[in-house]
């Protein structure tokens, strides 16, 4: 997980993405906190629930259960890019 959000903070550099968290509890903090329920938003469309947290909710977060498949994870951080890329890049 700190793999793929490394990447995806990485190819999305313009946005000023900070990967929070550990384990499997994790965050992408956005510069423009509008953006991170931007993010959530792209992702309910696909399929994914995800919520905000942080004092003005900058934060886009993930808490998969502990039994979630490898399948499952990947399937959900694909998600996860691809509604990063979406909000950030327009595309």
């Amino acid at each position: 997980v700190d793999e793929a959000f490394t990447r995806i903070a990485t190819d999305n550099a313009e946005a000023g993405i900070i990967v929070k968290g550990r384990g499997l509890a994790r965050g992408l903090q956005f510069e423009q906190p509008e953006q991170a329920a931007k993010v959530c938003a792209a992702a309910f469309e696909r399929g994914l629930l995800m919520e905000t947290s942080g004092p003005l909710s900058e934060v886009m977060k993930v808490l998969p259960p502990l039994t979630v498949s490898d399948d499952e994870l990947d399937e959900g951080l694909t998600v996860i890019a691809e509604s990063v890329r979406t909000v950030v890049k327009g595309a």
